[in-house]
């Protein structure tokens, strides 16, 4: 889709390894100011699109590369590897969240440290699943892998990313979500989809959280997100 609003980040690898993108991957910025993401997209990170809640779309990288939307590190495909189910005993650790009293702390070779510092990945006390893994067992059943992931474990390679301007929520909602937001989306989704062949539908048009969901469970972009306005 062509767009005036365009920047060129650097933070995204040249060309792909594939004739053409097979997915589309939408996510949250975690973020409602547009500065504050267009730093990020410049400098450490980057999507294909960007769209915020009035409908404006921007573009940071151009189709035929690849922009760094949804890398998977690589202890987490380490747990992906191991089975189809055991991932979900273990959270990807991050600084900013809330783990509940007693959970494990580790290290990427999970063996156990003391609190955040050092640590890669969190397991409750007595090792059993994550609770926080039932919005994507409620989507793909409890025995999936992440969506894509046999078939490749680099979506950067196969998929165009796209951010949404938001910090997202659990529940629908008009200021994180808008109806001028899922206009344009749904236009630029239908557009990306038309020319690379794409069948606008559930598992090939997905979250972050579903072809990461170690790294992004059920908040990317957020279980409030209505896929329904997105999907033919």
């Amino acid at each position: 889709m062509k767009t005036e609003n365009r920047f060129a980040s650097t933070k995204m690898t040249t060309g792909r390894p594939v004739p053409k993108p097979t997915h589309v991957v939408c996510h949250i910025t975690g973020t409602s100011s547009f500065a504050k993401a267009k730093k990020t997209f410049l400098n450490e990170v980057s999507p294909h699109y960007l769209v915020d809640q009035n409908g404006v779309i921007y573009q940071f990288v151009e189709e035929e590369n690849q922009a760094w939307h949804a890398g998977i590190k690589t202890g987490v495909q380490a747990l992906y590897n191991a089975s189809p189910s055991h991932w979900r005993r273990y959270l990807y650790c991050f600084d900013w969240y809330a783990y509940p009293a007693g959970s494990v702390f580790l290290d990427a070779h999970l063996h156990s440290v003391d609190g955040k510092d050092g640590a890669d990945f969190v397991r409750r006390s007595d090792s059993s699943d994550w609770p926080d893994y039932d919005y994507f067992n409620a989507r793909w059943g409890s025995a999936a892998g992440p969506v894509n992931y046999e078939m490749s474990k680099r979506p950067n390679a196969y998929s165009v990313g796209i951010e949404i301007l938001s910090v997202g929520s659990k529940n629908a909602s008009e200021s994180k979500y808008s109806g001028a937001m899922y206009n344009s989306l749904r236009r630029l989704v239908a557009d990306i989809c038309d020319r690379n062949s794409i069948p606008m539908k559930k598992g090939t048009v997905v979250g972050h959280e579903d072809v990461n969901p170690m790294q992004r469970w059920g908040w990317d972009p957020n279980q409030g997100f209505n896929w329904n306005k997105v999907w033919e």
